[in-house]
């Protein structure tokens, strides 16, 4: 394992990108470059996903994307410089500083399949062989509708006592953040203990919001951020390599959600994981470790008659 920093050049100002390399980017086998959620959460959570180093012999590459982890901060940029064509450029640049551009595998989760879509229609990467999109939807306004499809099953008095914070502003009040706790139990990550993993990423992204309220807001259920209404749906279509869709049984990214990726991308698999939410790396993690590791190894979905053909949705 090794961690340094990128440069990067965007507009006038030179920013650092810090990545970790798990595994020899010069072994000769393909890497697999991990895109974050949030936006604005490092990538500590993201570490199960090293296991294919180790099972596969597959170099990974975990980075902070900007504004976050070990990577420069940006607390005093306005709304508009936080676009998901910052966050291009920047993947782009990390791609180029790496030098494996030409031949690469890629996953995202959560917000990491927008920028990873977003990236993907911007420059149609020739190197581009395997996509891995996990528990993320293409559409936040589509997202904010299924959120309130899922509050909408809770309790009605937990219900009104979050409709009655969220109404005073008072969201950072402890009966608030334990029912918000209640909520990510089952549809962020059901395990009892949680990964320290997931809490260093949590401490780190409370220390410095700065990127996550600014695109997504004060939580999910308070989307007023820069991404509230962003769509990449009409940009499925320039997806050509073999696609694998992810999501839980119970994910906050529900199918309602994740079906315009699977009827939009022409060479995809879906499967949804029985016993997960928004985490299954996390939650089962043996089985989704050879999942995406039989995925990547296979040379995908040998041409569109067979793939139209072949994709299949299914549950473990």
């Amino acid at each position: 394992m090794t961690t340094n920093a990128a440069p990067f050049i965007f507009g006038s100002e030179t920013f650092e990108t810090s990545y970790t390399v798990f595994g020899d980017l010069k072994s000769g086998a393909r890497p697999l470059v991990v895109l974050n959620g949030g936006p604005g959460l490092p990538h500590s959570y993201m570490l199960p996903h090293a296991d294919l180093h180790g099972t596969r012999g597959r170099p990974v590459v975990l980075y902070d994307q900007l504004g976050c982890g070990e990577s420069t901060r940006l607390r005093d940029k306005p709304a508009s410089f936080f676009t998901p064509a910052l966050f291009v450029a920047e993947l782009d640049n990390l791609l180029q500083h790496l030098r494996i551009a030409l031949d690469f595998d890629l996953l995202g989760q959560s917000w990491g399949v927008t920028l990873a879509i977003e990236y993907i229609a911007a420059h149609r990467p020739a190197g581009l062989k395997h996509l891995v999109l996990v528990s993320g939807s293409p559409s936040y306004p589509l997202w904010r509708e299924a959120l309130v499809s899922l509050r909408a099953q809770w309790p009605r008095d937990f219900r009104d006592m979050l409709d009655r914070h969220e109404k005073d502003d008072t969201t950072g009040a402890p009966e608030y953040q334990e029912g918000l706790m209640q909520f990510y139990r089952k549809h962020i990550c059901n395990l009892e203990v949680w990964p320290p993993e997931t809490f260093t990423t949590m401490a780190q992204m409370g220390e410095d919001p700065t990127v996550y309220r600014t695109m997504l807001g004060v939580n999910e259920f308070s989307m007023t951020g820069t991404l509230k209404d962003w769509s990449v749906i009409p940009k499925l279509g320039a997806v050509s390599c073999p696609t694998l869709i992810i999501n839980g049984v119970d994910d906050e990214v529900p199918d309602s959600c994740i079906a315009p990726l699977f009827h939009g991308i022409e060479r995809a698999r879906w499967v949804t994981f029985g016993l997960s939410s928004h985490m299954a790396f996390w939650e089962e993690p043996t089985k989704y470790i050879k999942i995406v590791g039989d995925f990547l190894a296979d040379s995908g979905l040998k041409n569109d008659t067979q793939a139209q053909e072949g994709i299949v949705a299914f549950v473990l």
